[in-house]
């Protein structure tokens, strides 16, 4: 994607130059309010007249440039022209203009003809003299030698600087003398001066004022200055709602020792969260996530369709809207994620959505993304593919010949190379071809638009959501729409018992496309693209799908398109909580919830695309179900000793139910393709494809 941003720069005839700059995978770009400068012109020509406010000096020469004959000569490794400054004057002598621009700076001027000279004043010339540029590099850590991924390190009065990678480390280029500005959320800001050392440890500090922030743990809630175990905090004024449907991207250098990985192209597709690195080569290292108190599933209902071809990972958080969250908690070390048991093995993820709070607010949010692939694959035209192709297949002949560099074999044994699969009048006449990067790739957008209302008072609290979410991915063809609600309702039926109820619930349209991890005859759409001979055209003289001929099993990279496939999801999360204070200091709560997700996929491959063509057209439709039900009772009892240690006990049970369930029915052989999946039943074929299956697992903990 590219964002470009204007900057007015006023000329004689008036011209707009614009500064494009481009950034990685997929912007995000809002509207924002920045200041800006209104020129007001002459229409005496010899006559100034600058009205300009918190505008950079480098823009304002260039307005005193365009209304005058004078020029501006100076060293931009001495004079600062990025400071912002404000004048309003009319006159047509220039000096009152430029003693506003310059009193009290380091700077001072001198007008020789049309040519203004700006020099530093000589007390300040040593000061201001050119300084060396040295490498530096180090790492951040905690106070436990953890590294922090994604801590910022400014260069201070610049706007230069680097973010630290997955281990804490970082490497910049700065003055000698400069003065590193190092910052993370929910850490102390330090300032660094960098004396000429090249390389530094950082060690950050945790914010005092933080200590008494309440952060959810298992079971219960703590002050952080209670804390013994291993917890990252990140609260809602920290998060950057991005672009993504689900929360996965919304952890990038949030939280030490948490890396989030997108594992799919596709929209909505998965993300791979990991604390403290992968604990496991061949299992999962997911961690365990707690929604609102309810340990959900990390495998959703997702049913296949009969074929080698996959739409790849799809994140099992979409159906939760990241504007419905209030707080995350991280639980990383064994103390921390113990009561959750071998569960929690690779860590736990508490997600807290937003609740009820005094008075009546309503609340809007939307917002409109532009994607673009920032940096696509460079791949060869069709010129360029013949020669290295032909160059390829001579290496081959020439390793199986045993012949030099490959071996000793005397050439005139063997007879001569006669396997160039294109001629030289073939590569003369090739030209271009067909890009088939292009042809798979689009400009992709984001809405997303979300409506939500708060009320409270001494008795009820509630919080309801509406969100809309659509995604036109960058891949052609590929899709998401969301349509998801939340309640949070909280009342006080008196001062020794409360209740309350939580729901989620969300509607997914996936347009799903080929995204898996085959190879060759079983790539996915964009393997294919980059696979396929750019020699040849799109489509033939007939109009049918161009093939190659040397390889006719790699479906084309553009019949991609004709496939339908789509999935449908709806998830219904809701979670009922009754809690009493029988004694000072005693609470007893019961929750009970149920996870309802259910999955319709269907898929037509039509006679146009490879496979359908091999099956005469092949139609499917798979249904998937889950139902995991939850009941817990928890009672904890605090108590002060000695007013400097306190001592919280703990009882509880807990029973999950886990239910899934699917169905699958498919078929090939129709005589049309207009049906698609809609009528399997005019399949010719005398057996069908249909499957079924249900499992329950059951776990109590006590």
């Amino acid at each position: 994607m590219n964002l470009t941003q204007q900057r007015s720069e006023i000329h004689q005839n008036h011209m707009l130059n614009k500064r494009s700059f481009f950034n990685f995978l997929s912007i995000t770009f809002f509207l924002c309010l920045f200041p800006v400068f209104h020129p007001v012109y002459a229409q005496d020509a010899e006559k100034l007249s600058i009205n300009v406010k918190n505008t950079s000096l480098e823009e304002v020469m260039n307005l005193i440039e365009s209304q005058s004959k004078y020029r501006f000569l100076f060293n931009k490794q001495l004079i600062n022209v990025n400071r912002k400054v404000s004048v309003n004057y009319n006159s047509k002598d220039i000096k009152p203009i430029l003693s506003q621009l310059f009193r009290n700076t380091p700077d001072t001027f001198s007008i020789n003809g049309n040519q203004i000279v700006l020099t530093v004043k000589s007390d300040n010339a040593q000061k201001t003299a050119p300084v060396k540029k040295i490498d530096i590099s180090g790492k951040v850590v905690d106070v436990k030698g953890e590294g922090f991924i994604g801590a910022t390190l400014k260069i201070k009065g610049t706007s230069s600087g680097t973010v630290s990678n997955v281990d804490g480390s970082f490497a910049l280029r700065v003055d000698e003398n400069a003065i590193l500005i190092v910052s993370y959320i929910g850490y102390l800001t330090q300032e660094i001066k960098v004396n000429g050392k090249k390389v530094f440890r950082i060690v950050m500090e945790e914010d005092k004022k933080k200590l008494d922030e309440v952060v959810v743990v298992g079971y219960g809630t703590m002050k952080k200055s209670d804390l013994t175990g291993a917890v990252s905090s990140v609260k809602t004024e920290d998060l950057t709602i991005t672009s993504d449907a689900s929360i996965g991207q919304l952890l990038k250098g949030k939280a030490a020792g948490v890396t989030a990985i997108s594992t799919s192209a596709q929209p909505g597709g998965g993300v791979r969260i990991l604390i403290r690195g992968a604990a496991s080569i061949d299992a999962s290292n997911e961690p365990l996530y707690v929604i609102d108190g309810f340990p959900i599933s990390n495998d959703s209902p997702e049913p296949g369709n009969g074929t080698q071809y996959s739409y790849g990972s799809r994140s099992h958080l979409n159906s939760l809207n990241p504007n419905d969250i209030e707080s995350i908690e991280i639980l990383k070390d064994a103390s921390a994620t113990a009561i959750y048991g071998a569960r929690a093995a690779n860590g736990v993820v508490l997600i807290t959505t937003k609740r009820g709070k005094s008075g009546l607010k309503l609340n809007y949010s939307g917002s409109y993304t532009a994607q673009y692939i920032d940096k696509p694959f460079e791949v060869y035209d069709a010129t360029n593919y013949m020669i290295q192709t032909n160059q390829i297949l001579r290496e081959r002949w020439l390793r199986e010949k045993k012949l030099y560099p490959y071996g000793t074999t005397d050439p005139s044994t063997v007879p001569a190379f006669s396997g160039q699969r294109f001629t030289q009048d073939q590569i003369d006449n090739a030209g271009k071809g067909t890009n088939w990067w292009n042809q798979i790739m689009r400009p992709g957008n984001v809405q997303n638009h979300n409506v939500s209302i708060t009320f409270g008072n001494e008795k009820m609290r509630s919080y309801v959501s509406l969100g809309l979410y659509n995604n036109k991915g960058v891949v052609q063809g590929s899709a998401i729409e969301r349509i998801s609600s939340k309640i949070n309702l909280d009342y006080t039926i008196n001062k020794y018992l409360q209740a309350g109820l939580s729901y989620m619930g969300a509607i997914i349209n996936n347009n799903n496309v080929q995204m898996g991890e085959g190879e060759w005859g079983d790539s996915n759409m964009i393997m294919s693209a980059l696979l396929y001979d750019p020699s040849v055209p799109v489509k033939d003289e007939d109009g049918n799908y161009s093939e190659m001929s040397w390889y006719a099993n790699l479906p084309n990279p553009v019949s991609y398109q004709e496939v339908s496939d789509k999935t449908k999801q709806t998830r219904n999360l809701s979670n009922f909580y009754l809690q009493i204070e029988p004694v000072k200091n005693m609470q007893i709560k019961s929750s009970i919830g149920y996870d309802g997700q259910s999955s319709v996929r269907e898929t037509y491959f039509p006679k146009v695309f490879l496979l359908g063509k091999n099956k005469d057209g092949q139609a499917s439709i798979g249904q998937a179900s889950r139902e995991d039900m939850l009941f817990n009772t928890v009672a904890t009892y605090t108590f002060d000793v000695e007013t400097k240690h306190k001592v919280v006990l703990m009882a509880g049970y807990e029973y999950q139910q886990f239910n899934a369930n699917g169905h699958s029915l498919g078929a090939s052989d129709f005589f049309t393709d207009a049906f698609l999946y809609n009528n399997i039943g005019v399949a010719n074929q005398e057996k069908y494809a249909i499957g079924s299956y249900r499992n329950r697992e059951v776990l109590a903990s006590y």
